[in-house]
């Protein structure tokens, strides 16, 4: 009987023990997975020419991903400028037609034009005044003008025409340098420098009069990259507008490469800049009632101002989590964590660690910081106490089970009847404990089912002792007969 009982019992005391433990609902809260930032960036670009250079300006989305899910986002325009030297290099480099175009009719202000060749040319200067002005001069030598290069001749031509006329009558010399010793806006006095035929030096002093100014001559010569950027940086500056005019003739690649070569500025972070995510309620139940948690975070965005990651992450984001717990006796409370805005993916400068060796040249021998250590001797010692520790639990155990056996036993054999014929033997497991039920009048009443439960076993046991010696007899008539 109490074999088939068990089976039901076990079950009720499961659901029973089942209710002793929390049940969580909603466990899979969004705020404990990973928070991510991912900016999708448009290709459309705002561009206004200024003082700087070309100001671009471009519309970025701004997506919380958590759990591989978008759950909020923030509408940031990003700001990028290309200063002008960097755009004059672009504009000198381009082969767009409406670029060069419009360099024939813009650069030309700057002593910049079209050689016959198809490349950028200059007109030739002049040598001008030592003293830093455009003069250009006539030279005279006793008297007698720069006849060699003409009346109107250049600053070198006047001295190599000087040097000329000096060596017709000092043939044995030559030239060594010239200086200059004095300078007006009428004159000029160079010391000439030459060798004599005996050694040493020899000095004249000579007058080169101002002639006056006149227009480069109609010569053309290469212009540098030098030359046309800066060309080019000049009709910026005079008309910003431009800048726009040349960036709207480059292609999509080129735009895109001057976006990435330009120089991040402070991004802009339209309004509302902050969002709110809400995780589902998770609640525990347990046999005192129902704890609800409610949490939710808000993101706050702001224009990133550090220069080393604004070009890649124009936003920092500022967390605040509020988390409240509603209690089974309705008592609410809130807990508030903050995590202050960074650049998120900015680089981070690792710790410098300082490493302190051993074991080399002037450095102390290694070894290892023993202190705390356990002897062995200490060690022995709290070895043998757990193994004497064990030997006691393990004779006290014994003990007992051999208590619980000698107690079955005696119950047992107290009720059997037939014992000479109880030819099954008793396992130690065998136990049986009278129930009790309520009383009438209260209390409880045993009902004693023990003792017929053993007579029950011992009448089987005779019973079974006697079909097998009815059957041993059986045998032996029928092979007697045989």
């Amino acid at each position: 009987m109490f074999d088939l009982l068990l089976a039901p019992v076990l079950m009720t005391v499961s659901v029973l023990a089942s209710l002793l433990l929390p049940i969580q609902a909603h466990a899979q809260a969004a705020g404990g997975a990973v928070v991510d930032y991912a900016y999708q960036r448009t290709m459309s670009r705002i561009v206004a020419g200024s003082a700087a250079g070309l100001q671009m300006s471009s519309p970025t989305t701004m997506n919380i991903i958590n759990a591989g899910k978008v759950v909020g986002s923030f509408a940031v325009t990003e700001k990028r400028l290309i200063d002008l030297a960097t755009l004059a290099k672009y504009a000198r480099a381009s082969t767009v037609p409406g670029i060069i175009a419009l360099a024939g009719t813009e650069l030309i202000a700057y002593g910049i034009q079209k050689c016959a060749d198809g490349t950028w040319c200059k007109p030739q200067t002049e040598e001008g005044d030592p003293s830093g002005g455009t003069k250009y001069w006539s030279g005279s030598y006793n008297n007698n003008s720069c006849q060699a290069a003409g009346t109107n001749c250049g600053w070198q031509q006047a001295l190599d025409a000087i040097w000329a006329r000096y060596q017709v009558n000092n043939p044995t010399q030559t030239f060594v340098s010239w200086s200059t010793i004095s300078s007006n806006s009428s004159f000029t006095t160079v010391r000439l420098t030459a060798k004599g035929n005996t050694g040493g030096t020899v000095t004249s002093d000579f007058t080169v009069s101002a002639y006056g100014t006149r227009p480069p001559s109609g010569n053309l010569v290469p212009a540098t990259d030098v030359d046309v950027e800066t060309a080019w940086k000049g009709a910026f500056q005079a008309k910003p507008f431009l800048q726009e005019k040349v960036w709207g003739f480059e292609d999509q690649t080129t735009q895109n490469q001057q976006w990435a070569d330009a120089l991040a500025q402070l991004a802009t972070v339209a309004a509302p800049s902050t969002v709110t995510i809400a995780d589902p309620t998770t609640s525990t139940t347990t046999p005192t009632g129902t704890t609800k948690v409610d949490r939710s975070c808000t993101y706050a965005a702001a224009a990133n101002a550090d220069a080393g990651s604004q070009k890649d992450k124009p936003a920092s984001v500022g967390v605040t989590c509020t988390t409240t717990t509603t209690a089974p006796d309705g008592t609410v409370t809130q807990q508030t964590t903050k995590t202050g805005a960074s650049p998120q993916g900015g680089q981070t400068v690792p710790q410098k660690v300082d490493i302190d060796t051993c074991g080399l040249p002037g450095k102390p021998a290694c070894k290892i910081d023993e202190t705390g250590t356990k002897t062995q001797s200490d060690v022995d010692t709290a070895l043998q106490q757990r193994s004497s520790d064990m030997d006691s639990r393990l004779s006290i155990t014994q003990q007992a089970a051999n208590d619980s056996l000698s107690e079955v036993e005696r119950k047992h054999d107290s009720v059997h009847i037939f014992t000479l014929f109880n030819v099954f033997p008793t396992f130690a497991s065998e136990q049986c404990e009278n129930p009790t039920v309520p009383g009438v009048v209260g209390g409880s009443l045993p009902v004693d089912i023990c003792t017929y439960y053993y007579m029950l076993k011992d009448v089987m046991g005779f019973g079974v002792a006697l079909f097998v010696l009815i059957d041993s007899v059986q045998v032996v008539r029928e092979a007697v007969k045989v």
